[in-house]
């Protein structure tokens, strides 16, 4: 199978505090890979360390076979094909929902601005957002921002998709209206990379899930070998808790 992403030796420093200590883990193309933890060990630094959001102190970081801590590489080019949604959906508010849409791969020339209209309201319809194509952020609800935000990600076609814990701001039913997106995007094969505190529904939608602790990878494995046979102490404390 091959591997989409592969990280060696990642460290990430603050000052004089360590938050990813030595980190190796590959992804194959079509995985879904779940990070789990408790909070402040290091899940959403390691997702924004691969989008260079934040600089690794160490280590190297290969996607699609390129190495994104050589000093010759061109991250924005990268992160065309590196899409992220933020647990705070990061929309414009200014912009109309279709906007926000279109306004990436048309500034970037991924796509014209007929066909990335045409394309966005397509990708409304699927979600049953269609109507609110005209409406702002602050007229949506939190669910509704969130699978616009997935839409703005969609719509220009990455290899990866990261995901920061995008239903942590989310009641419960606006929960399940996120979850069902997601389900729906890792029907298509795109590779997924989610930091989700929703156990079964990584239970549910992972092919891999990676435990961490104090900036460390502790364990991973299928669901059922970390859900079922956990081997740390570590990792049956977090699912003591």
């Amino acid at each position: 199978m091959e591997k989409i992403l592969v990280i060696k030796n990642l460290n990430m420093k603050f000052g004089n505090h360590s938050v990813l200590k030595d980190i190796d883990l590959e992804i194959n193309q079509g995985e879904r890979v779940f990070l789990i933890g408790p909070s402040g060990c290091g899940k959403s630094t390691l997702l924004r360390c691969i989008n260079h959001l934040n600089k690794p102190t160490k280590g190297d970081i290969i996607f699609q076979n390129i190495n994104l801590n050589k000093k010759d590489v061109d991250i924005n080019l990268i992160r065309r094909k590196m899409g992220m949604v933020f647990q705070t959906f990061n929309l414009f508010p200014h912009l109309t929902v279709l906007e926000n849409i279109i306004l990436a791969p048309t500034k970037l020339n991924i796509l014209d601005n007929k066909t990335a209209i045409k394309e966005a309201l397509e990708l409304l319809d699927s979600i049953g957002l269609k109507d609110k194509a005209n409406f702002y952020p602050g007229e949506l609800s939190g669910g509704q921002k969130q699978r616009v935000a997935i839409i703005r990600t969609l719509i220009m076609k990455p290899s990866l998709i990261m995901f920061d814990e995008p239903t942590s701001a989310l009641d419960p039913m606006m929960t399940k209206e996120v979850m069902g997106l997601m389900e729906s995007v890792a029907k298509t094969g795109i590779t997924m990379l989610i930091v989700s505190h929703e156990m079964e529904f990584v239970k549910e939608l992972a092919t891999k899930v990676v435990f961490m602790d104090k900036g460390k990878i502790i364990e991973e494995g299928t669901p059922q070998e970390i859900f079922e046979r956990p081997k740390s102490l570590a990792l049956k404390e977090f699912f003591n808790n």
